[in-house]
């Protein structure tokens, strides 16, 4: 059997994606035919067991960043701990950005720290100065300082160094 239909029976029984959703998911992420199933079997059953999101969330997480699905369960876990349970991010905004789960760690745990320190760190959206994933993640230092922090870079870099 091809890889493909493998992967698509994994996304299939799993109620992730139909055919066209698995076409989209391969096109972007190619590798996922090149390596073994098991890694992808794994993140999904993370995702739903330990992570706690729901079929629906897991497939627009899955199509909307393919890497979740081969990424070091180590890293997701430690990504998805510090979102959900430091930062107080709830499920449906964490599926909303699902990019989130694919930045780095380090970036994520500064920017909120520092955030936290300036008294700014709010992501729910229904809050005055809400901060949404996105500009927290994947903007550059430089606008993250003048935009989101509402400070300048120096400042930024100074506590980066406390950190």
């Amino acid at each position: 059997m091809s890889e493909y239909k493998k992967l698509y029976r994994i996304l299939l029984w799993e109620n992730i994606s139909s055919y066209f959703q698995t076409r989209d998911v391969v096109t972007r992420l190619p590798r996922l035919l090149c390596g073994s199933l098991e890694p992808v079997k794994e993140n999904l059953k993370v995702c739903e067991l330990e992570f706690g999101f729901q079929r629906n969330e897991i497939q627009h997480i899955a199509t909307a960043v393919p890497k979740v699905l081969t990424a070091n369960k180590k890293k997701l876990t430690q990504i998805f701990d510090f979102v959900h349970n430091t930062m107080g991010v709830p499920h449906f905004l964490i599926t909303k950005f699902p990019q989130v789960l694919n930045a780095k760690f380090l970036r994520i745990r500064e920017r909120h720290l520092f955030l936290e320190y300036l008294g700014r760190a709010h992501y729910e959206p229904n809050h005055p100065s809400y901060i949404s994933l996105e500009r927290l993640v994947a903007l550059p230092d430089e606008t993250f300082c003048s935009e989101v922090a509402l400070t300048s870079l120096d400042d930024f870099e100074r506590f980066q160094k406390t950190v």
